[in-house]
C-alpha cells in the first residue's frame, strides 16, 4: 500500500479481520480504502462501493494490489461489518481524518 492507502492502513492497522483463514482472497485493508474512498466520493451502499472501485480500478491499483480483481463487496459488507465492530473504529476514522487535515488546510 502506497500513498492514501498507507495512510488508511497506518490508521487501520489494528483492525481485527473476522475472517477465518480460507477464503482470504481479498485484503481487508484495501476493502476499508475502498470502500472509504468511494463513500467520501458519494456512494450510498454496498452496491455503490462495488460499482466504484471496479469504474476506478485504474486509480486503485496505483495505491493497492487487488490481486484478485475488486471484491464484491455485498459478500465483503459481513467481514468489514465484523471487523469495525471488533476493533475500536472510532479513533482509528478520528486519526484518519486529522491526518487529512493537512491536505484541505494546507496547515492553516
Amino acid at each position: 500500500m502506497v500513498g492514501p492507502a498507507r495512510n488508511v492502513q497506518r490508521h487501520f492497522v489494528n483492525v481485527t479481520d473476522p475472517r477465518v483463514d480460507r477464503g482470504h482472497n481479498h485484503d481487508l485493508l484495501e476493502m476499508v480504502f475502498m470502500a472509504l474512498t468511494a463513500t467520501i466520493c458519494g456512494a450510498d451502499g454496498w452496491v455503490d462501493v462495488e460499482r466504484f472501485a471496479k469504474s476506478k480500478w485504474e486509480w486503485f491499483r496505483q495505491y493497492i494490489e487487488l490481486p484478485h480483481g475488486v471484491p464484491r463487496m455485498t459478500r465483503s459488507v459481513v467481514c468489514l461489518r465484523g471487523s469495525t465492530r471488533a476493533s475500536s473504529s472510532p479513533p482509528c476514522i478520528s486519526g484518519l481524518i486529522s491526518s487529512l487535515d493537512r491536505y484541505g488546510t494546507g496547515g492553516r
